[in-house]
């Protein structure tokens, strides 16, 4: 049997909260977006490149080789990554979550509770839920 249903792979390139660290259902936000939009009738490849603990030095050295290994040479290159100003370069939509979380209470609440830094799922639904209303989310997704 055939899946007729459209590919997509996304590259989710970042640091401890791409990786999402602290989810106890290893999901973090990138796993729960890349669930739900399967649940609408993706095929999504989800590769996740969260390195805990890195830096933007080191994410500038590895996300190219990193990305180009993992999409076809025929990619339309859309990579979501953390930083704005190689997001702007590459001409990629950017979506600020961090002005959204530092006023949630359920996501300093679970940082506070975990390691100070990391949420636990709540939390990470909840930058799902700001992933997944974003407008340049939800343009991948147009028939």
């Amino acid at each position: 049997m055939s899946d007729s249903r459209k590919e997509i792979r996304i590259c989710f390139i970042g640091e401890s909260f791409v990786n999402g660290t602290g989810d106890p259902e290893f999901l973090g936000w990138t796993g729960r977006v890349c669930r739900n939009a399967e649940s609408r009738g993706y095929a999504i490849t989800h590769y996740n490149l969260g390195v805990r603990a890195e830096t933007s030095r080191f994410l500038k050295q590895r996300w190219y080789s990193e990305v180009s290994y993992r999409l076809p040479r025929e990619s339309d290159g859309r990579v979501s990554q953390e930083f704005a100003l190689v997001c702007d370069q590459l001409d990629v939509p950017y979506l600020d979550v961090f002005s959204s979380l530092v006023k949630s209470p359920i996501w300093l609440a679970e940082a506070k509770a975990n390691d100070g830094a990391h949420p636990k799922a709540d939390g990470y639904a909840e930058f799902a839920a700001i992933v997944q209303n974003w407008e340049g989310w939800l343009n991948w997704f147009t028939p």
